[in-house]
């Protein structure tokens, strides 16, 4: 709650001051502050596995996809990011969300390897292991697999890392708090899945995320609630009652919609409503 609070007041500070005001940049410090708060408070819910996951029949092509717009924003111009998805992949019972954040964290990594520039590619697979094949293969099974890679082309692994990189609060970067690749071992493991992580013949690394295929098919927009741009305001003086008994959460959201155009009633309880 006091992370949302913190970011909706920033929002609403920075869309009444200009860019050029005295406090623009610092109060764009604290809202960067506070969403790398909710993104560590994220990550270690899902390395403790105490977030809930909604799993769902889809397609890892579909969530990719949808994703590639919001990733080259991310990623920045010295960075290409190119895609290899398997016309025909199987399907996978799993919760969206965290196959985004497993994709998100991997090609942040994989940019964060590259700093002088390179290329990312996201690649998806079927695959079928026989018994032999798992044996090779640490945490694996025989069976049927989406493979869901990310490949870059910086310096490598390094050996003497390998064995740590996926502990959390392991890192090798100057700011962070090693927590993205326990974090995508985690979701594996949520999903009966599991991660590896190798050096590809040609040059740089490729981390590759294993999940189980399904037969079933996947229904119509089955995982649509990947993250978007908010759409722009198609208020019009549309009444809207809010019912938050934390007053700071409550004048966020209040304030925000006025400004939208929305008529705001708030209300601190259900009785009040």
């Amino acid at each position: 709650g006091d992370v949302y609070k913190r970011q909706g007041y920033c929002e609403l500070i920075l869309k009444n001051i200009e860019p050029d005001h005295l406090f623009y940049e610092d109060v764009q410090q604290i809202r960067n502050a506070a969403n790398r708060g909710e993104a560590l408070v994220r990550q270690l819910l899902a390395f403790a596995r105490r977030q809930q996951s909604q799993l769902f029949v889809l397609n890892a092509n579909q969530v990719i996809q949808e994703m590639l717009k919001m990733l080259d924003r991310l990623i920045g111009e010295d960075i290409i990011i190119s895609t290899e998805l398997a016309p025909d992949l199987w399907n996978v019972r799993a919760d969206a969300g965290r196959i985004e954040q497993v994709v998100m964290n991997l090609v942040v990594n994989a940019r964060d390897a590259m700093p002088e520039g390179g290329k990312i590619t996201i690649r998806t697979d079927n695959i079928v292991l026989s018994a032999e094949a798992a044996a090779t293969m640490p945490d694996s099974r025989s069976g049927q697999f989406v493979r869901i890679s990310i490949a870059d082309t910086g310096k490598g692994i390094d050996e003497k890392n390998r064995d740590k990189m996926f502990e959390p609060f392991f890192t090798t970067k100057r700011e962070g708090a090693g927590l993205g690749l326990a974090t995508v071992k985690a979701i594996a493991v949520q999903h009966k899945g599991w991660v590896t992580a190798a050096n590809a013949p040609e040059g740089g690394a490729v981390f590759s995320l294993y999940l189980p295929a399904v037969a079933e098919p996947a229904p119509h927009e089955a995982h649509q609630h990947t993250i978007r741009a908010a759409p722009e305001s198609s208020s019009n003086n549309e009444r809207i009652l809010v019912v938050e008994d934390d007053t700071a959460i409550r004048d966020v959201i209040c304030r925000t919609l006025s400004s939208e155009g929305y008529k705001v009633t708030a209300a601190a309880d259900a009785e009040q409503a």
